[in-house]
């Protein structure tokens, strides 16, 4: 039935002044029940369940480690000192998640639900900031929800949480560009509700710089995009509106930026070559086909592909993540609604198109498999094997920021943000008429999006395995290392699970995880330790050790039998290094200067009393 010329006009007007409509009290109570099922099942699904499960492993236990560390070193601290030493160490990313992780450490919580308790509290904030976008774009409220839902159903979101605050990145995105709204609609408020909007904005950006850094990036193009679409469509206007509008958004960003290379010490990192860009970027049949393994419908139908390492470039989050086809053709609906309600969404548009191409990556690939020359070669792709270049590769190589997001896949959360928000507008337009429809498309999308049932039985694990590491590995490491010691753990890797062992044993280590962060420790490492290859025992080891234990800032070291990156994110550890390294920890005992004590898991080495002594003389 259409819509007569006067409810049309009703409708149209309605649309290009979007603005939040508020709820009456009884509709807020009436809508709460509904809000409050939908994020615990978003919790559920993100396994973020203070007391039951946690979102993910190994990340979680390298966050953990810097939560620690800060909570013991004050409120306002926001360096780790238990590892990563000499200099307080920054955590490369994720700032914005391991600082509240330690005010709730501070309350006395354990450190595995401190963890989900932030996770929780951050996808709250997500689900509000989605849901407020599609009120923005007048969705009733209940559709509006199922919306929020919809986004943080995504593998995209969903799967990353084993990157930790990638995940909460990728979920606050909507979130981030509806404080975008309110500053572009600002424009009819009062002063001092306009600058109350211009300092959320700087608030915001600065929470989207620490959480991570491509998300920030993601965050900074399409709020560009958003701002161009609206001067293009403020016609008379235009003029006024860039000069209130482009100086505030540039500096929001600069002075962000400014403030973490502060904080890190650096203002870049190193670039990754083309060919990394190449291998993790995307390729068309992974947003087209979904892969096995990863959402139960799909499996069940039997339209899944089946996608390994051994075949295809990059890992499993650049073909497990990135299936996005049923709701790229919601969006393709939504914005022919859009086009016929003559709404401003030509910003959303251009975010989709941009986030898909740059998720591409320098190459374009088409059911592209690893050559047989390659197989177990890094995950990388040379030129050679590509079908076409796309000619973003100009961007990656040579603009800063963008030649430091090699996952190039990870733009697609960008394409996924502005597929969407394209939805709304159909969202919009039927709801008064197909409301029930609605209703079954945006819960075919979120059933589509579920992952299959050992999803809740991992993140269960995960909890139990972050209690144990705590309850077991840690007491026993006690016994043998002192708080206040200085310590290095030999040969050093990248050694996620002293981040979190270090703090509970009040010990200060020299090694750390994450490879930002080893690269910044190293820097400031006493010299004997810089000496030293990364994974190497060192050449003649009696002399070498002796050396370093001389060194007035090492007191011990401790030879781990397991891996300290893979123990981490497997527990109990399947990977041991024992037979590598027993019997060079038993050719230390013939060495007079040495005093080595062996342990089931552990070997701690130290100056035997008389070279003690005269260290201490020295």
């Amino acid at each position: 039935m259409k819509l007569t010329t006067l409810s049309y006009q009703h409708e149209l007007s309605s649309m290009n002044s979007a603005t939040p409509q508020p709820l009456r009290p009884a509709a807020r109570i009436a809508h709460l029940p509904l809000a409050i099922i939908l994020l615990m099942g978003i919790l559920t699904l993100h396994g973020a369940l203070p007391g039951v499960s946690v979102p993910t492993l190994g990340q979680a236990n390298w966050m953990l480690g810097f939560a620690a560390s800060m909570a013991q070193n004050g409120l306002w601290s926001v360096y780790a000192s238990h590892f990563g030493g000499p200099a307080p160490a920054p955590i490369a990313f994720g700032l914005a998640g391991a600082w509240p992780t330690a005010v709730i450490l501070r309350l006395g919580v354990t450190p595995e639900d401190a963890f989900s308790v932030m996770y929780a509290a951050w996808l709250s904030v997500a689900f509000y900031g989605a849901y407020w976008v599609a009120r923005y774009y007048r969705v009733s409220p209940s559709l509006a929800l199922l919306a929020a839902s919809v986004w943080l159903s995504l593998p995209m979101v969903w799967w990353h949480s084993q990157y930790s605050t990638l995940a909460l990145g990728f979920a606050l995105l909507p979130a981030y560009h509806g404080v975008v709204l309110s500053v572009i609609s600002a424009q009819h408020q009062t002063r001092a509700s306009r600058w109350c909007c211009y300092l959320l904005y700087l608030i915001t950006v600065t929470i989207s710089v620490f959480m991570d850094g491509y998300t920030f990036m993601m965050f900074a193009c399409g709020a560009s995009f958003l701002l161009l679409s609206h001067l293009f469509h403020s016609r008379a206007d235009w003029c006024s509106e860039a000069i209130r509008l482009l100086p505030i958004h540039s500096v929001v960003f600069v002075l962000a930026y400014l403030l973490f290379s502060r904080y890190i010490g650096q203002s870049h990192f190193e670039a990754a070559p083309l060919e990394f860009f190449r291998g993790w970027g995307m390729d068309l049949t992974y947003l087209l086909r979904p892969s096995a393994g990863v959402n139960w419908l799909w499996d069940a139908l039997k339209v899944s592909q089946v996608r390994t390492p051994e075949d295809h470039f990059g890992d499993a989050s650049v073909w497990d993540t990135t299936f996005l086809l049923p709701l790229i053709i919601v969006a393709a609906f939504g914005a022919y609604a859009a086009q016929r309600m003559q709404t401003q969404w030509l910003g959303w548009c251009a975010i989709a198109l941009f986030g898909f191409y740059m998720a591409l990556g320098p190459s374009l690939k088409v059911n592209d498999t690893r050559p047989d020359v390659m197989q177990g070669q890094p995950s990388v792709m040379a030129a050679v094997h590509t079908t076409m270049p796309t000619g973003s590769a100009l961007i990656s190589s040579h603009l800063p920021g963008f030649n430091n997001m090699r996952a190039a896949y990870r733009w697609a959360a960008l394409g996924a943000l502005g597929a969407w928000a394209l939805m709304l507008p159909l969202l919009a337009r039927h709801q008064k008429r197909r409301y029930y429809w609605l209703v079954g498309l945006a819960g075919v999308l979120i059933i589509s999006h579920l992952p299959n049932a050992t999803r809740w039985e991992q993140t269960r694990q995960y909890r139990a395995a972050i209690a144990d590491i705590r309850q077991t590995l840690v007491p026993t490491l006690a016994r043998d290392l002192s708080p206040g010691e200085q310590v290095f753990f030999i040969p050093y890797r990248n050694d996620f699970l002293i981040n979190f062992i270090a703090p509970q044993l009040g010990i200060y280590a020299y090694n750390i995880g994450g490879d930002k962060n080893l690269a910044l420790a190293r820097r400031h490492w006493p010299q004997p330790l810089r000496e030293l290859a990364m994974y190497e025992w060192p050449e003649a080891p009696g002399r070498a050790l002796t050396a370093m234990l001389r060194h007035p800032q090492i007191d011990t070291l401790v030879v781990p039998y397991h891996d300290m990156l893979w123990a981490a994110h497997i527990w109990p550890a399947e990977t041991t290094l024992k037979p590598y390294l027993k019997s060079r920890v038993t050719a230390l005992k013939e060495v007079e200067a040495l005093s080595v004590i062996e342990r089931n898991d552990y070997a701690i080495i130290r100056l035997a009393s008389a070279s003690l002594a005269t260290k201490a003389a020295q």
